[in-house]
């Protein structure tokens, strides 16, 4: 946090004249749309490193704008520097957050005292560093004493933000961590998972290098209640509709890869093992209104969607990174295949809607339908193209 005994310099971002346009108009829909930086903290970085450039993080306006993120050499902010302060945001040089971590990771969780100590331990080991919240909805269990003690065995800084009342929504708490991110990339890291040390600094990395890029993502490795590997990676499952580009690295535009790799099925299997755009993700929400909350089963599948239909590019890393735990606890568990269908009925219902109603997609998502009802003991859809006898 900001100390507030230090001068201060307000500022509101404009990169481009046509850009200024753009922000101009919607500063008024905010009581407070400035970002309030230490200006002592300004003044030394301008001392040390002059030209290197700093990163000006608005985010009551980042999922209103493009390209939110633009830096400035620390001379040329104080040389600007007046009460209000709007810039011109020219590129290059290495970026310095003067008001966030580069990364923040958010802990979702819900009762998993017991996988907390690993889920911990694997986030404080990441090869980069992060901000890290656990984000509990209202755990009956132990999990805030068992999280403050695994990070003050480290010697880290945990922040935890707890719920007066269980939200009964995993997509309500996702949308909750894009409000309390401070990063520009944030990891959802599901309570029960467990990260590979170099997950964090191999997607950032990604994320990075192209700047329009929504999301990267890596694969996963199976594990079961105790930990123990239950499958090396999800390599045969991405190919067994034929497709095998996710055994090789990709940086795919993001119309492409929902049609490749989110139409007839979800195989972004694990948030866990994605590292968003922090403003992408709280934009996605955005779109997606309140009415994304009442999706139980698929409506991770339902955001990747929101979030390629806006543009940009989708990147992946075929190394299993991050260690997906599969137990009859977990929250997929928690709901029954007939709900589960309903939803995967309902995403295909907007997948078909987003091809223009092609009959040959039409049918590659009955078949699909089909074979979910099969294998989980499901009555057939007589009228369904894929469900007939």
């Amino acid at each position: 946090m900001l100390r507030r005994d230090r001068p201060i310099v307000q500022v509101a971002i404009a990169n481009r004249a046509e850009q200024r346009r753009r922000v101009e108009p919607r500063l008024g829909r905010f009581s407070l749309p400035w970002i309030e930086i230490d200006r002592d903290r300004l003044e030394r970085c301008a001392a040390t490193t002059p030209e290197a450039a700093i990163t000006l993080n608005v985010p009551a306006l980042g999922a209103q704008l493009d390209n939110i993120y633009r830096p400035i050499s620390a001379r040329t902010a104080l040389e600007l520097a007046g009460p209000v302060l709007t810039l011109n945001l020219p590129a290059g040089g290495p970026e310095i957050s003067l008001d966030g971590p580069r990364v923040s990771a958010v802990i979702p969780n819900y009762n998993y005292a017991q996988y907390l100590p690993e889920r911990i331990g694997s986030l404080l080991a990441q090869d980069t560093p992060l901000e890290l919240v656990l984000l509990d909805d209202a755990s009956t269990d132990t999990s805030i004493d068992v999280a403050l003690a695994t990070a003050r065995a480290a010697g880290r800084e945990l922040q935890i933000v707890t719920s007066p009342r269980n939200s009964g929504s995993v997509l309500a708490q996702w949308r909750r961590a894009t409000m309390l991110a401070r990063g520009r990339y944030l990891l959802i890291a599901e309570a029960d998972d467990v990260a590979e040390p170099a997950l964090v600094a191999t997607l950032a990395a990604k994320l990075d290098a192209h700047p329009d890029m929504a999301f990267a993502f890596s694969d996963s490795a199976e594990i079961d209640a105790e930990g123990a590997i239950a499958r090396p990676d999800y390599k045969a499952y991405y190919a067994a509709l034929g497709d095998r580009a996710l055994e090789r690295e990709q940086v795919m535009p993001a119309d492409k890869f929902l049609l490749r790799f989110l139409l007839p099925r979800n195989l972004v299997v694990n948030v866990s093992a994605v590292l968003w755009r922090t403003a992408a993700l709280r934009a996605a929400f955005e779109r997606l209104g309140a009415a994304i909350d009442d999706f139980r089963a698929a409506g991770d599948w339902r955001v990747y969607i929101e979030a390629c239909r806006a543009g940009g590019s989708v990147g992946y890393v075929p190394a299993p990174l991050n260690r997906f735990r599969r137990h009859p606890g977990s929250v997929i568990g928690r709901y029954t295949r007939e709900q589960h269908i309903a939803e995967v009925e309902a995403i295909h219902a907007l997948l078909l809607s987003l091809c223009g109603g092609e009959p040959s997609v039409d049918e590659r998502l009955a078949h699909h339908r089909a074979a979910l009802r099969h294998l989980w003991s499901l009555p057939p859809i007589m009228d369904d193209p894929g469900g007939t006898p």
